[in-house]
């Protein structure tokens, strides 16, 4: 393919979660789990939650910001007219999505990580770790 980068890696990974109590998800997985997902990763990533990402001094070091507040680099001439970029993740939910899951049933879904996203796989499973103690989707459902 012309253009396409050959250093561009994409990784897949599995999640098994079993559910500690019934899951009920509206209106689908995929939108309650990056939605809740989104909270968390800020919430184990970020030194100031108040703070705007775009005025921390963090900024480049910061997983948070370089998974869902990614921007150009600095000085660079290509992309600087686009203030974000696309995400770095995706979740692939099972393509037979169920709405409701009882206690001890198993949910499954993909992470795609692109590129040096990788290298925030660590805070992914941390993020998805305390949402599974909180609970997510209607009914806050553990897992």
């Amino acid at each position: 393919m012309v253009g396409f980068p050959q250093e561009l890696m994409l990784y897949r990974y599995r999640f098994v979660l079993r559910t500690k109590s019934c899951l009920s998800f509206a209106p689908s997985i995929g939108v309650s789990l990056r939605g809740a997902f989104g909270k968390w990763f800020k919430k184990v990533c970020c030194q100031d939650l108040d703070a705007s990402c775009l005025k921390c001094s963090d900024r480049e070091k910061c997983p948070y910001a370089q998974i869902f507040e990614s921007s150009p680099p600095f000085g660079s001439e290509r992309l600087s007219k686009n203030q974000n970029l696309p995400r770095p993740f995706v979740f692939k939910p099972p393509l037979k999505e169920k709405q409701t899951y009882k206690a001890g049933e198993n949910i499954s879904f993909d992470l795609v990580l692109f590129g040096k996203a990788r290298d925030y796989l660590p805070y992914f499973i941390l993020a998805f770790k305390e949402l599974g103690k909180e609970g997510i989707g209607v009914g806050r459902g553990k897992f």
